[in-house]
């Protein structure tokens, strides 16, 4: 986390993090972030697959070339299962 807050799923489980808090996700890992509030900054590190394409197409979503639907088909491409609350 860079700045704001935001709160991490991981197996079932939401938890609350801000600036300088680390999220570390075990391999196959059921996982998502939201911002409850406001603006939130993240970096995100992942390494290889199925990550390392899914960030090529996903940068396409930046771009606004990409809906929300989108986002959910290039995840299931690269094997990526999506679930928890919305």
């Amino acid at each position: 986390m860079v700045e704001g807050a935001v709160e991490f799923y991981v197996n079932g489980v939401w938890t609350r993090g801000g600036p300088g808090t680390v999220q570390m996700l075990p391999a196959g890992a059921t996982h998502s972030v939201r911002v409850p509030e406001g603006t939130a900054k993240l970096l995100y590190v992942t390494i290889g697959p199925p990550y390392d394409g899914l960030a090529r197409e996903l940068a396409l979503y930046a771009s606004g070339n990409v809906t929300a639907a989108g986002v959910v088909e290039i995840a299931y491409r690269h094997g990526l299962k999506l679930e928890g609350e919305t």
